[in-house]
């Protein structure tokens, strides 16, 4: 059988998302070296990843 290993960026209260647009919007996340290396390594590890609509459509555009 398969891991399910679900990731999300989430504030503490569960709200991921700030006024205004883009990514630049959720200014409590930093992409440090930590978060990269991180990252990194649970990709390495990962057979299929499952997006929302809106985040492969967003993702398609970037890596077609």
């Amino acid at each position: 059988m398969r891991r399910v290993i679900w990731s999300v960026m989430s504030s503490l209260d569960g709200y991921s998302a700030a006024p205004g647009t883009g990514f630049e919007t959720i200014d409590w996340f930093r992409a440090d070296a930590e978060w990269l290396d991180y990252s990194v390594e649970l990709l390495d590890q990962a057979e299929t990843l499952l997006f929302g609509g809106l985040t492969f459509a967003r993702m398609a555009q970037y890596w077609p």
